[in-house]
């Protein structure tokens, strides 16, 4: 069971790997940039530290609902509110 785990967390990284590297060839600004990162190893610490069937698969739903997010614009504010940009809202 371990070792299923531990290739599971595997393939998880791999393919979070190559989206990331995707996503950061298509990115023209710095703070989307930097966004884009912390997610990225906010996840990939997530997944490194979890040790069991759920865990791992809480990880790939966070990872999931990120990449379904992804077609959004994320707008960080002087704040460090972050908003969803759906309707090209430039408040």
């Amino acid at each position: 069971m371990w070792l299923l785990l531990q290739k599971r967390k595997s393939v998880l990284q791999m393919h979070q790997r190559k989206i990331y590297d995707e996503e950061c060839l298509k990115i023209d600004n710095s703070e989307k940039y930097t966004l884009n990162k912390q997610l990225f190893e906010s996840i990939s610490k997530s997944l490194n530290e979890a040790e069991t069937k759920e865990e791992i698969d809480d990880v790939d739903a966070k990872y999931t609902l990120n990449k379904q997010l992804s077609g959004f614009n994320i707008i960080c504010t002087i704040y460090d509110l972050c908003y969803l940009d759906s309707f090209d809202c430039r408040c």
